[in-house]
């Protein structure tokens, strides 16, 4: 079953952590992902999935007789290379930020998906996973030597699809 979600995934490193899962990209537009039907390709992208699972005791055993499962949350970031101009990388953060309300964050999708790696629409490849109703909760910009900037985004999502 979890074969058939990466089928045709062959462009970026995709792993279980301790912490989740990490998406990686080998070259620089592997991983992409759409944010209001506009298609951005990523560096990377992290996200963990924690349940609070509670112990459920009750007499007669000293150890618990169930786990009771609570709340679930997803938080995670990705991180884009950018460049201080105008284009495509501000109309992403219009896309995250409401610019007419002091930055404060909108509702957002991450679907994500692979690069095709021939012939596909728009270059686009396979669907893996969608992040529903995120918004962004810190960003920032990382200025390294070579004149890269990578902009990081943290963000928190009320569900995943496939869950």
């Amino acid at each position: 079953m979890a074969d058939d979600a990466f089928a045709g995934w062959n462009q970026g490193l995709m792993r279980a952590t301790s912490e989740g899962v990490s998406i990686e990209a080998k070259s620089s537009n592997d991983i992409i992902i759409e944010i209001a039907g506009i298609f951005f390709p990523l560096k990377a992208l992290n996200y963990t999935k924690t349940i609070e699972v509670t112990d459920e005791y009750g007499t007669g055993l000293h150890g618990p007789y169930d786990l009771n499962s609570k709340q679930i949350a997803i938080s995670g970031n990705f991180s884009y290379g950018s460049f201080i101009t105008k284009g495509e990388r501000d109309v992403l953060r219009s896309l995250l930020e409401d610019q007419g309300d002091e930055g404060l964050p909108l509702w957002f999708q991450i679907i994500v998906m692979d690069r095709a790696t021939g012939g596909g629409s728009k270059g686009i490849g396979s669907y893996i996973e969608a992040l529903m109703n995120c918004k962004i909760t810190s960003s920032g910009r990382d200025y390294n030597e070579n004149g890269t900037v990578l902009t990081r985004q943290d963000f928190k999502s009320m569900g995943r699809v496939p869950k």
